[in-house]
């Protein structure tokens, strides 16, 4: 692992982000429950950028979503071989409970008060003990580490920690070993972790890539983190459940600030028409967290290479596919 440095007066800790080595050895772990998710041709995007467009299907993994992929790596740690505590608003969770019942290894799951239902149910479906309380994400994780401690489990959480990242920096993998040329690569970001994941390797693999969030005028943590150049938090109102974090992780943003090209913010009221321009171009179910890069298409800086879509997740609830269809 490499440190990553921050200045003596940044309230960011020093973390140590995953080296190649460790991004190769959390994709051996991967491919070993799951099969790498389409990366699938986009033809009237591209037309509309004027350059070709490919969309990265994270929807196609087991939960769902892109952080199963983490939460194998997370959960295969020796800390945590009698289990773990997480919060999460409903995709995270749900992959460690995949991951915990693939490893055999239980998983308590901390969600807050408005955490979609569909979400909920899945973690329960999965096999993970759910535990609602929070009035928001930050909160459920406050009563996750307090948890964690009376169970005398370790408290793992994407963003804050290496493995993790790890293994969703095995997304961009996937991607630069299909699409080597690719340019620019949009990226959903709630607290940050999967952005960072992709921009390491980005910087290992195509450096001359640019890698670009893409987050809620509603939950702009990251963006305005960007902008300031230290972590600063945000009020939470957005639709958008995978995105609604009110400050950057701490190792993520590390990563972030260092490796990322921009972070754009896009209006709540773009999720759902954005969802149905997933389904219209690909055929793809996105969530409105997962709609995210497809919302941001007209803020992207000019080029003429590939631009590669991550469509995180495509957990939808039926009020969100209507809004959608109506949309």
């Amino acid at each position: 692992m490499r440190p990553i440095q921050n200045d003596a007066s940044d309230p960011v800790r020093v973390g140590t982000a995953p080296t190649a080595t460790d991004v190769l050895l959390a994709l051996q772990l991967v491919r070993r429950h799951l099969a790498p998710t389409p990366l699938t041709e986009a033809p009237a995007l591209g037309r509309r950028l004027g350059r070709p467009v490919q969309v990265k299907c994270e929807n196609r993994a087991p939960t769902r979503s892109f952080k199963v992929r983490g939460a194998l790596a997370g959960l295969s740690q020796p800390e945590a071989v009698r289990g773990a505590v997480t919060a999460s608003t409903g995709n995270h969770g749900a992959a460690m409970a995949y991951a915990g019942r693939q490893l055999g290894r239980p998983v308590h799951v901390v969600v807050p008060v408005n955490a979609p239902e569909n979400k909920v149910a899945l973690i329960r479906s999965l096999g993970g003990e759910v535990v609602v309380e929070g009035a928001d994400v930050d909160a459920s994780a406050d009563r996750g580490r307090e948890l964690a401690d009376h169970l005398g489990l370790p408290y793992l959480q994407d963003g804050e920690d290496p493995a993790f990242m790890a293994g969703a920096a095995t997304l961009a993998w996937e991607v630069f070993h299909e699409l080597p040329e690719a340019e620019t690569i949009v990226v959903p970001v709630g607290g940050g972790n999967l952005l960072a994941a992709v921009a390491l390797v980005a910087t290992i693999l195509a450096p001359r890539c640019r890698v670009i969030g893409v987050q809620s005028e509603q939950a702009p943590a990251v963006a305005h983190s960007f902008r300031a150049g230290h972590p600063v938090t945000a009020p939470i109102g957005t639709v958008a459940s995978g995105l609604a974090t009110g400050r950057p992780a701490d190792l993520a943003f590390a990563v972030i600030r260092s490796t990322v090209h921009d972070v754009l913010t896009v209006p709540d009221d773009a999720f759902f028409p954005a969802m149905s321009t997933a389904l219209e171009a690909v055929g793809e179910m996105a969530e409105p967290s997962g709609a995210a890069p497809f919302a941001a298409l007209d803020q992207l800086p000019p080029g003429t290479g590939p631009v590669v879509l991550v469509l995180s997740g495509g957990n939808v609830r039926r009020s969100e596919l209507l809004a959608a269809l109506d949309g």
